[in-house]
């Protein structure tokens, strides 16, 4: 059963940090500093709406449930966000953020 999406824990986490639009990468790092136990993750989401394509994302996890501190930039209700993991290696997620603050593409 996949993990959902705690609307409100979102929203409290992304005020705390200050959370920005387009920068889903940055706002889940952010949130995963200032929030004890929580999981880091990489992947995709979908939006409901034609057509369904796949956006690469972040957000964090916290025991049974996601926290995305984009959220409120997705301008759709929970129950039409689709969350899939990706796995992401920490130190791939350091060298991302440091090249992220300094405006450089990962490419």
């Amino acid at each position: 059963m996949s993990k959902l999406l705690n609307e409100s824990l979102s929203l409290q986490v992304a005020q705390t940090i200050k959370s920005q639009a387009k920068k889903p990468f940055e706002n889940a790092y952010k949130a995963l500093l200032v929030t004890d136990g929580a999981k880091y993750v990489q992947g995709f989401l979908v939006l409901t709406g034609h057509p369904y394509k796949p956006i690469e994302h972040a957000w964090i996890e916290l025991e049974d449930v996601i926290i995305d501190p984009s959220f409120a930039y997705l301008q759709r209700k929970a129950e039409n966000i689709w969350y899939f993991p990706a796995q992401v290696n920490p130190e791939q997620l350091k060298s991302d953020y440091r090249r992220i603050r300094r405006g450089l593409s990962r490419r």
